[in-house]
């Protein structure tokens, strides 16, 4: 497997690296050096998956021999110096606070995207380090009771716990035996689960075992972006390189991460729940006067019920006073939620700038549901940041414009990158069709679908494409929607047989949300129709809230609303 030198680390490649890809692993290297965030974009099919993982691993194998050195009771002024300059750790002080390398966390979507990358990586020289794959109790948990679909993720956490606490889950038990055995060889979630199976171990608590000692970590966003994830998973970030693949999503994840609803439906769940678990306390209190003892320790009493009970009913009479909504909703400043608990006796000491959560909206649902969303990204990053960790690096295929994405995300971004793609103009052929077959323009625009004439033309822009393209062809839709209403009204004018009777190799239809996370390689995509573009709807009140934001900031970056709106 060629080795090649870059900033000073050898790195092992799977095979002769592209200029292009030699770049994109000395901005991952500089990164790591000097301990500064950056924001890489390689476009899809150029191995930017590959070179983030060998440059990433490679420096952490010179970092590991440079404190090994340090071990050994050498210093940086006895011959050690070149080594630290290599590994970007010139500074002196402190050297028993680096008796660590960082730890990679390499963070995506969705565990779909994560199996592709761990599959990567068997590709490489560096499948020895040791690997941990985060999950949750529905993808992870083995035991039957526990495991059973019907139960939700809440029924399962408590049932998990009970058995934990009681010594009562035999695979629980085997971890700390047999801990080793899950963590040998590379695999993704189902690996582990079967695994599991065959170890009679639990792969959950395995998982949370085996990041201790990890060299790198595969988790989805929300593990590092949710600071309450992070504290539930016991995920600590100080020194630790954090990766995050395909993050043309992270600015909407961060959001998430930072935003909260509140439905009528769960203060009345609450209300039940409180209600029951006090019947409960009272009959234990009885049995305990009747001269049963009652030995256990409680964490609450009887008052605190009361008193929470007490609120929850105050909050949803405050509910129904404050918040009459119209058919679409109503927003509200950010400050509102201060209020309207304020009014339900709740006061909160707000530490954060209110700024950093701007609007309160309600929709006209059954039942009826507070949003409390967050329109600053940054919030989250920043959060990250504060943890202490070595650097951050971001990497898609698309974040273009890169101006819109700083300003978004908050953080200093120091080293960038935008590569241009690996094969030449002349392998690829791409085309805007204005007009279908029958002269008809060719929109995507709401008005059209139901257009008989206009969904057909569509159709036998399909068909006469399907007749060019050899291998696979890929045909993505904006929406669900769009795309069942067209399939149907080709059925029913017998447009659909005729495409599939002149298509001989795959044609798949799909909307935009499939095409991350699914690898069609080589023959299984040699053609795309991209109808359409999937904006989000214009008058969604998120949508309206985040403009409304974003306007308020036009100052700092000019066009920064549409700039956010179209990419």
């Amino acid at each position: 497997m060629p080795e090649i030198e870059i900033r000073g680390i050898p790195v092992k490649f799977p095979y002769e690296p592209y200029e292009l890809q030699k770049e994109y692993m000395s901005k991952v290297i500089e990164c790591l050096q000097t301990g500064k965030n950056g924001l890489l974009e390689s476009p899809t099919g150029t191995g930017k998956t590959l070179c983030l993982l060998c440059a990433t691993l490679a420096w952490q194998m010179a970092k590991k021999a440079s404190i090994q050195a340090q071990r050994l009771g050498f210093n940086p002024d006895s011959g050690l110096s070149s080594l630290e300059f290599i590994t970007g750790d010139n500074n002196t002080t402190k050297w028993e606070d680096k008796f660590r390398a960082p730890r990679a966390l390499y963070s995506s979507r969705t565990h779909s995207q994560l199996n592709q990358v761990l599959q990567e990586l068997q590709k490489t020289e560096y499948t020895h380090v040791k690997v941990s794959t985060l999950g949750s109790r529905d993808q992870l948990c083995i035991h039957p009771d526990v495991s059973n679909p019907n139960n939700s993720g809440a029924v399962k956490k408590a049932m998990c716990r009970a058995l934990v606490s009681n010594r009562s889950c035999k695979y629980y038990e085997e971890v700390s035996t047999k801990v080793i055995d899950l963590g040998i060889e590379i695999g993704d979630i189902e690996d582990l689960v079967k695994k599991g199976k065959k170890k009679k171990c639990c792969p959950y608590f395995a998982t949370k075992e085996l990041q201790k000692n990890a060299d790198v970590i595969f988790l989805p966003y929300n593990y590092l972006l949710d600071q309450r994830i992070r504290k539930t998973q016991e995920i600590e970030l100080n020194n630790d390189i954090i990766i995050l693949d395909e993050a043309h999503n992270v600015e909407k994840i961060c959001e998430e991460a930072a935003s909260v609803s509140i439905a009528s439906s769960d203060l009345a769940l609450c209300i039940t729940e409180v209600t029951s678990v006090m019947e409960m306390v009272v009959r234990d209190e009885d049995m305990a006067f009747g001269g049963l003892d009652d030995t256990s320790s409680k964490d609450f009493t009887k008052e605190d019920l009361m008193m929470l009970k007490g609120l929850l009913l105050e909050m949803e009479k405050t509910f129904d006073e404050h918040l009459k909504l119209s058919e679409e909703g109503k927003s509200y400043d950010g400050a509102y939620i201060f209020a309207i608990l304020g009014h339900a006796g709740v006061f909160i000491c707000v530490e954060e700038s209110k700024e950093k959560r701007k609007k309160i909206v309600t929709s006209k649902s059954t039942p009826k549901v507070v949003h409390f969303w967050c329109f600053n990204s940054g919030f989250a990053m920043k959060s990250l940041v504060s943890t202490g960790v070595h650097s951050i690096i971001l990497t898609s295929g698309t974040l273009t414009p890169f101006s819109a994405v700083i300003n978004e995300l908050g953080i200093p971004l120091d080293v960038q990158l935008q590569n241009p793609h690996v094969i030449d103009k002349e392998q690829i052929c791409v085309h805007v069709i204005k007009k279908g077959p029958n002269g008809k323009e060719l929109k995507s625009v709401y008005a059209t679908r139901d257009d008989t004439e206009h969904v057909n033309n569509l159709a036998s822009t399909v068909l006469n494409t399907a007749g060019i393209v050899p291998g696979g062809l890929l045909v993505f839709f904006p929406s669900f929607a769009m795309m069942e209403k067209c399939m149907t009204m080709w059925v029913e004018a017998g447009m659909w047989s005729k495409i599939i009777e002149k298509k001989k190799s795959s044609l798949s239809f799909l909307v935009f949300k499939v095409s991350e996370g699914l690898d069609f390689s080589n023959r299984k995509a040699r053609g795309v129709i991209i109808f359409g573009v999937p904006y989000s709807p214009f008058k969604d009140l998120r949508i309206v809230g985040k403009k409304q934001y974003l306007d308020g900031k036009k100052k700092q970056v000019k066009q920064l609303t549409r700039l956010w709106y179209i990419f």
